[in-house]
């Protein structure tokens, strides 16, 4: 073989291809190095020992790890080097741009990109506290990014004579995309087990859903296959209430998507066959190669099994053709990104059942485990901790309340916060845009105009629109509304930071949207405050309403419907007005009051315990 390979390589690049994918399965690199430096000496034709430099150049250039796995091949190829300088000088000279190739770092591969004007990333607008932060879509396509970049690291000899369970040194980019696969599935076995109500469960469910969804779209098989595993687990798939109230359309996505997991994944193979693009599971050729070496001898003979190289380099010359074919037009979202990399979910999957019997028990109900209590807990400070405002001002008196805030002096902080979150949002924008053109200058062009071009919609979609509720806040504001005014307000003594989402804050008028079920729902009260006061501006007018998610609501008060920007569904609105008596109000008022009390006192405890 390693004659064959001295003597054609030139000429048959077909062989050299199928040569390099295989060597390693019946000899070393070092044992190769030194083969070749031995047929190198013993000939005196200058031809044949520039051929064997060729040679010896395209190993480097294409296998450039077989230099630095091996202590040993770096003496060896010092000693050809000195005995070149001392027995001929030509092929000294020739061994030089060898010797400074072979101590250079290995040349990352970078994941070929195009970018399309059409496509417009969803950046989350604040700090991500939960998966249900991010986009869907855009959750697939930044973890199909960071997967297609490890995939092309991929030197595919790591899949050779099993390394990944007998030698993990020789595999560490297999073992680092198990390693993510496994994190991954826990992740989403963890966040699914952690909700203690089927509604917030089946909420859970159902973003799991939508991103396999999205994720088979982009051909990212492994990433769709991290989330099926773990919803296909006996800790999750055992809970019957939750998978039982899932919508028809989810079920169906869900069923459908589970086939890929079987027949040794038949279907992923059947679809790769027909367009080989995409991250396919690499757990699906790890089982090909072993069954391959372990069900064929490496000798027959004394001889080599050919038979058995050439299906190895079959099964790694289809890994290397998605390798070259792997593209994505998807911009890098550092912030979802980092969410990903930090995962850190809980692994053992016997603590993972008993959070699932907790949830739906078998029969008589079991105590909450404490691991359950203290992932709960941690969840809460979390979110506590990313609520968290800077410390208002002491009172110089106990006695003295602080100045009235109306529900508008709230509305107008949240719209202030939120124009800054936007600042930092184009920074963040700006700052991507720079790392991406690092790494592909020729596209510097495209890549500007998509940048202009992306920085324009957000600025109309949320600039000019937030600009026009601050200062319709502003005004509010300076007309001191009290509970005489069109809006029905009481004012509030409180910090608006501590003001739980499940707190309301009453009001004469309420706008409301039709539900799925038919019913109506109330608006929050921040959103209800900014309906009401652009419909008393404008009746007949248009309001938009930007949500953290990057979805625009679209108000039309003349056609009384909210309407999608993005998928363009819309749904009917209503408006009531003097709903509740005015006594009743006043109560609600001073009910919300006391509670706010609460929890300003329970706030101070704390703060004074620490």
């Amino acid at each position: 073989m390693i004659q064959k390979i001295v003597s054609e390589h030139e000429q048959n690049t077909e062989f050299r291809d199928f040569f390099f994918l295989i060597y390693s399965t019946f000899c070393s690199p070092l044992s190769f190095l030194n083969s070749v430096v031995d047929i190198f000496k013993g000939s005196s034709d200058a031809g044949m020992r520039t051929s064997i430099i060729n040679l010896v150049s395209f190993w480097m250039t294409h296998k450039h790890s077989d230099f630095v796995s091996d202590p040993g091949i770096a003496e060896s190829f010092e000693n050809w080097c000195k005995w070149a300088s001392e027995n001929d000088k030509a092929s000294a000279t020739q061994l030089v741009p060898l010797q400074n190739k072979r101590v250079l770092p290995t040349t990352e591969r970078i994941i070929k990109t195009t970018f399309n004007p059409d496509y417009e990333p969803v950046v989350p607008e604040s700090a991500i506290e939960s998966i249900h932060d991010i986009d869907s879509e855009e959750f697939a396509r930044q973890l199909t990014l960071m997967e297609a970049k490890t995939f092309c690291e991929l030197e595919v000899n790591e899949l050779l004579n099993q390394n990944w369970t007998k030698n993990k040194k020789l595999a560490p980019v297999v073992t680092k995309m198990a390693d993510r696969f496994n994190i991954m599935s826990s992740f989403v076995k963890t966040e699914l087990l952690s909700h203690t109500t089927v509604k917030s469960r089946l909420k859970a469910l159902s973003k799991f859903i939508e991103i396999i969804e999205h994720l088979l779209k982009y051909k990212n098989y492994n990433g769709a296959l991290e989330i099926i595993s773990a919803i296909d687990s006996s800790s999750v798939r055992r809970l019957k209430s939750t998978f039982g109230n899932l919508s028809v359309n989810k079920t169906a996505l869900l069923e459908d998507s589970k086939k890929l997991l079987e027949k040794n994944f038949l279907l992923v193979r059947q679809e790769i066959n027909q367009d080989p693009k995409g991250i396919p599971y690499l757990g699906m050729y790890q089982t090909d190669l072993t069954q391959i070496d372990e069900g064929n001898p490496s000798t027959i003979n004394g001889m080599i099994n050919m038979k058995k190289r050439v299906l190895i380099a079959k099964t790694l010359q289809q890994i290397q053709k998605l390798q070259s074919s792997t593209t994505y037009p998807f911009v890098p979202i550092p912030s979802i990104q980092d969410f990903i990399k930090n995962l850190n979910p809980i692994t053992d999957d016997d603590v993972l059942y008993q959070f699932s019997l907790y949830l739906e028990p078998r029969s008589v109900p079991p105590e909450m485990p404490e691991k359950l209590k203290t992932l709960l807990e941690e969840k809460s400070k979390t979110r506590r901790k990313t609520k968290a405002t800077p410390k208002p001002k002491s009172i110089k008196s106990p006695t003295v309340r602080k100045p009235n805030e109306s529900s508008t002096v709230i509305l107008a902080k949240h719209v202030n916060n939120y124009l800054k979150t936007y600042q930092d949002l184009v920074l963040s924008v700006n700052t991507q845009f720079d790392e991406i053109l690092k790494d592909s200058p020729s596209q510097s062009e495209k890549i500007t105009q998509f940048k202009t071009q992306y920085l324009l919609k957000m600025h109309n979609t949320h600039i000019t629109n937030l600009q026009h509720l601050y200062n319709l806040a502003q005004d509010y504001q300076n007309q001191a509304l009290t509970k005489k005014t069109d809006l029905g307000l009481f004012p509030i003594y409180c910090d608006p930071s501590i003001i739980p989402a499940s707190l309301k804050l009453p009001t004469l008028v309420e706008w409301l949207w039709n539900n799925d079920t038919g019913s109506y729902t109330p608006f929050d009260t921040k959103t209800s405050l900014l309906i009401e006061a652009e419909y008393q501006r404008s009746p007949d007018g248009v309001l938009h309403l930007p949500q953290p998610s990057g979805v625009t609501y679209i108000v039309d008060f003349k056609m009384m419907t909210q309407t999608n920007s993005n998928s363009g569904f819309a749904r009917e609105i209503q408006r009531r007005s003097n709903w509740i008596k005015e006594t009743e109000h006043k109560r609600r008022a001073l009910e919300l009051e006391e509670k706010i009390k609460l929890l300003e006192a329970q706030q101070n405890t704390k703060k004074s315990k620490k």
